[in-house]
């Protein structure tokens, strides 16, 4: 029962994710496809960029992924080692397929901090989780995400 709760929070959350990422704003450009690869978080950090500009760009980057690192571990239903690794790709397999459907549909740009940014987010997100794991002792495979709970 609770790994269904678990799975039904991850869908909201993976179609909010896919909402503000692709839908909540005009397209970049039509025909403008850019790809960025030079990482400018440093850049971004050290300008003359309002504080807001740097929260909102890096900051809303790690937030937007770090409910995906702390989610998709239930959505395994299991909790050791290889399933943190195992997140982690999949949330840099997640920011890889957003980014490359903004830059193929010109909605954005393919930038390379954006992946970062988010992979960094889905760390946070198992970090945050692991104390909850340890407090209620959900370690290794739990019966309490498992389907098979009476």
């Amino acid at each position: 029962m609770i790994r269904k709760i678990f799975l039904v929070l991850f869908a909201v959350y993976i179609c909010l994710l896919l909402y503000v990422t692709l839908f909540s704003h005009p397209p970049y450009g039509y025909g403008m496809y850019t790809i960025k690869w030079n990482p400018t978080i440093l850049a971004i950090l050290t300008s003359d960029e309002p504080l807001a500009f740097k929260v909102r760009n890096l900051g809303g980057n790690v937030l937007l992924f770090m409910p995906f690192g702390w989610l998709f571990p239930f959505v395994l239903g299991r909790f050791q080692k290889r399933s943190a690794l195992f997140t982690v790709a999949a949330g840099l397999a997640a920011s890889l397929a957003i980014e490359t459907i903004q830059w193929v549909t010109s909605i954005g740009i393919f930038d390379i901090d954006d992946v970062i940014l988010n992979s960094l987010g889905v760390v946070l997100g198992l970090l945050c989780l692991f104390p909850f794991v340890r407090i209620f002792g959900l370690r290794q495979e739990t019966r309490l995400v498992s389907d098979n709970q009476p």
